[in-house]
């Protein structure tokens, strides 16, 4: 009988550990949630020369939080920050799958530098072009 209650005591307290902890995990993920949304710039048909003298043409997606409360000048320090960046490498550094990810880490790199780095989340190539 004494193994019994304390089967049934071990059990509510578990039961207890768990809904506390289940509450307190949605919580915590609700306040961090709330805080932002996320959205998403398209920057089209950005055509610059890179340092090399060649010229490059790429078209991005930037997902971002909120658009920083709505400021329009967003889209102005992206292509600021990625022209900037584009102009210092060369055809070498883009060559292959290799040069793809340098040049995708690089330009999330210089995006996160310019709006805050917990402002941008990820950055995809939609367009790349070398001549």
């Amino acid at each position: 009988m004494a193994n019994l209650k304390t089967v049934f005591l071990m059990v509510g307290i578990f039961l207890f550990a768990a809904v506390v902890g289940l509450g307190v995990f949605k919580y915590v993920n609700s306040e961090k949630n709330a805080d932002y949304e996320i959205e998403t710039i398209r920057i089209d048909d950005m055509v610059t020369n890179i340092a090399n003298g060649s010229m490059l043409k790429i078209s991005l997606s930037v997902v971002v939080n909120d658009k920083t409360n709505g400021n329009n000048s967003i889209d102005e320090l992206l292509r600021d920050a990625v022209v900037s960046y584009l102009r210092t490498i060369e055809k070498s550094d883009l060559e292959g799958v290799a040069g793809l990810d340098y040049l995708k880490s690089h330009l999330l790199s210089s995006a996160r530098h310019a709006l805050g780095a917990n402002n941008v989340k990820e950055i995809y190539i939609r367009e790349f072009i070398v001549q």
